[in-house]
């Protein structure tokens, strides 16, 4: 398969995993995106998130992992950006909250999927994030959510 993004941020909790275990598809989504060469980075409230990817066994697949209660997602997202040196549109956000999807989507007009906490990351996630961004003159970039 081939993807359209360069850079997929993912939140952490109810995200990648349910706060016991990975979900189903976790591992062969971040080990297929990683071998495709798509660069990967967590963007997390957690705040042990980085002893959290490492307990589950996640962490050789991320560039970075972003934390911190009082950072807003955006400004994380920001962050990848500039340490990836990518544009908006070559950038994809997977988190479990319509707040965080909507408030980064808004502020940096990349594709921003909702993923649903009951199964978490799933390769149909992954399938909707690579649909292209939707523009016709005058109109504003249409992104796609899952609700």
């Amino acid at each position: 398969m081939l993807f359209n993004f360069k850079v997929a941020v993912f939140d952490l909790d109810f995200t990648l995993w349910n706060c016991q275990e990975l979900y189903e598809q976790t591992q062969s989504i971040l080990a297929n995106l990683s071998s495709k060469g798509i660069r990967l980075y967590v963007a997390s409230f957690h705040l042990d998130a980085e002893r959290q990817c490492e307990s589950l066994g996640i962490n050789k697949y991320f560039s970075s992992i972003l934390y911190g209660r009082d950072v807003p997602k955006s400004q994380m997202i920001r962050r990848v950006m500039d340490d990836a040196k990518v544009s908006p549109s070559d950038v994809v956000f997977f988190d479990d909250s319509f707040d965080n999807v909507l408030e980064v989507q808004s502020k940096h007009q990349i594709r921003a999927i909702q993923v649903d906490r009951t199964n978490g990351i799933t390769w149909i996630d992954i399938l909707r994030s690579n649909r292209p961004i939707s523009t016709q003159p005058g109109q504003k970039k249409l992104f796609h959510f899952m609700y």
